[in-house]
């Protein structure tokens, strides 16, 4: 099989999927200027990331939850070019994404598995900016807990 599974999960072939699929969406001319849209696909593509990646279930639900609850639709007195330079750094993200996922579908290995899923979560395209103020700390520790939990699958982890 030519993609990792791990848990029922076709991760690089599905990662490969949403990476094509949103470079063309976020490429496209003029998203830049309307806030509201650009905002809501990076919102959408984080979301699909995560469904994506191969963790337990719950912590995919809580992070999720948690980051719909907290979205900023509109981020105030953002310009167009602090917008211009969120949307390049997304876009960093994306290939880098892309380039593990295609690494991990070439030789499926264990090991590439948990460094394409530490890669989502590392390279997840969110700032500070993007969240409610005090709803920030709670998610980047989620973050952070799924991060040691795909480092460290044996413990014990509280997400």
């Amino acid at each position: 099989m030519s993609s990792i599974v791990m848990a029922g999960c076709l991760l690089s072939d599905e990662l490969l999927g949403l990476t094509d699929y949103y470079s063309a969406i976020l490429g496209r001319a003029k998203l830049i200027n309307n806030e509201s849209e650009f905002r809501s696909l990076k919102l959408s593509m984080i979301l699909d990331l995560i469904r994506a990646t191969c963790i337990p279930e719950r912590c995919k639900t809580e992070l999720a939850s948690a980051i719909i609850k907290s979205w900023q639709l509109h981020v105030p007195e953002m310009t167009l070019e602090r917008r211009e330079e969120e949307l390049k750094e997304v876009i960093r993200s994306i290939t880098g994404i892309r380039r593990i996922a295609e690494l991990a579908k070439r030789s499926s290995n264990l090991r590439n598995q948990t460094r394409l899923n530490f890669k989502v979560f590392s390279d997840i395209p969110v700032t500070h900016l993007d969240f409610s103020l005090e709803d920030v700390p709670r998610i980047y520790e989620m973050l952070r807990n799924i991060m040691y939990y795909i480092r460290n699958p044996i413990e014990e982890h509280k997400f």
